[in-house]
């Protein structure tokens, strides 16, 4: 604290910016965190979809609850495709999406319930032979699909944190780093 000769202390607190530094990059991680999960497991998912065998069309809509709930569900095409067994697939999809908002444990879990699934993983359709899950997991495991997902968050919380580091000198120019209070005092 120093004293100025109109009676004023001027308080510089560091601390308190500090902190509050700190809470708003441990804020911006878990949230960044749960947006690269959510746009892995779209890309994911979607790159599942593409290898799941269609017939009527069943197994391949009983990936889709976490894409409608996005909004990214493609419609399901083939020559034999029957709306019924689509239906029937969507009704056996979902998914959980769990832990806190601005959590690191954040969990994505997306299930298909048809119930002959487990046979086309191991290759029992010639459309698929090598599975779906696995094959696009080893990619992951490879980065082709992290990579990409990956520098594009990279991308936009580098931008976001310039913009709050920005705004956060141009509110505090003129008064030095941290918070300044000027409290009364009497002489």
């Amino acid at each position: 604290m120093a004293r100025n000769e109109d009676g004023f202390t001027i308080d510089l607190e560091t601390e308190g910016f500090r902190d509050w530094t700190e809470s708003v990059i441990k804020e911006l991680r878990a949230e960044h965190a749960r947006l690269f999960l959510r746009k892995t497991a779209l890309e994911f998912l979607k790159r599942v979809i593409d290898r799941t065998p269609v017939d009527k069309g069943r197994a391949r809509a009983g990936w889709q609850s976490f894409l409608i709930d996005q909004g990214a569900a493609s419609p399901i095409t083939g020559p034999d495709v029957d709306p019924a067994a689509v239906a029937e697939g969507r009704s056996l999809s979902s998914y959980q999406e769990g832990g806190g908002l601005f959590s690191t444990d954040h969990f994505i879990e997306i299930i298909n319930g048809v119930s002959y699934m487990i046979y086309l993983e191991y290759g029992s359709s010639d459309q698929a032979p090598a599975g779906m899950v696995r094959v696009t997991f080893r990619e992951i495991q490879l980065g082709q699909v992290m990579s990409k997902a990956m520098s594009e968050r990279l991308q936009k919380l580098y931008t976001q944190v310039n913009r709050r580091m920005r705004s956060q000198r141009l509110s505090s120019r003129g008064r030095g780093f941290g918070a300044l209070s000027a409290v009364g005092s009497a002489g």
